[in-house]
């Protein structure tokens, strides 16, 4: 359990990287696997919000048990989504969507993360983080303020793919301060 990191001694650095709530949509608000036939009488959007609302509150379980250290260890805590959900013209044909014929809400909704900081004894914007910041950058502002280091800072760009049959043909789309 990543909150075990919690007793080990000294300054640890824990990354974990949660598939929810990716498709498949297996898990119900409780954490329960629901059926086949409960999955089928569901949307899809109301299956993404009831395995959102079981990973969310395990998310703050986590941040809970991380928080009770003791105040002269107040840990750096990062949460960030790795990508939004698809748009639902995406979803209508998957094979065929072509990402570079996007809107520019569509590759929003696609691109837009959650990027959420606890950074202990720290103004974030004092530190560097700004509104439209890419995870690329996220650690650099971390380590160059508090660990002293001096890391620039690179382009907040994101890459995507043309279309399925293009998974490595990327190209980088600028993140824009939502």
């Amino acid at each position: 359990m990543i909150a075990d990191a919690t007793n080990r001694p000294g300054p640890t650095y824990v990354f974990a990287h949660f598939l929810v709530p990716h498709t498949p949509y297996v898990f119900d608000v409780d954490g329960s696997m629901p059926t086949d036939e409960e999955r089928a009488a569901r949307t899809l959007d109301d299956q993404y919000i009831r395995q959102l609302s079981w990973a969310t509150g395990e998310i703050i379980r986590m941040v809970d048990v991380i928080l009770a250290q003791p105040h002269d260890e107040e840990p750096i805590i990062v949460i960030q989504g790795d990508e939004g959900p698809f748009p639902d013209a995406y979803r209508v044909d998957e094979l065929n969507f072509r990402w570079d014929h996007a809107t520019p809400d569509e590759l929003q909704q696609k691109m837009g993360i959650l990027n959420a900081y606890r950074l202990p004894g720290v103004d974030p914007e004092e530190a560097g983080l700004y509104q439209s910041i890419s995870p690329v950058n996220s650690f650099r502002v971390i380590f160059n303020t508090y660990f002293g280091t001096d890391l620039p800072l690179l382009d907040d760009e994101v890459y995507i793919f043309d279309r399925q049959t293009d998974l490595y043909d990327l190209h980088p789309i600028p993140r824009k301060a939502s």
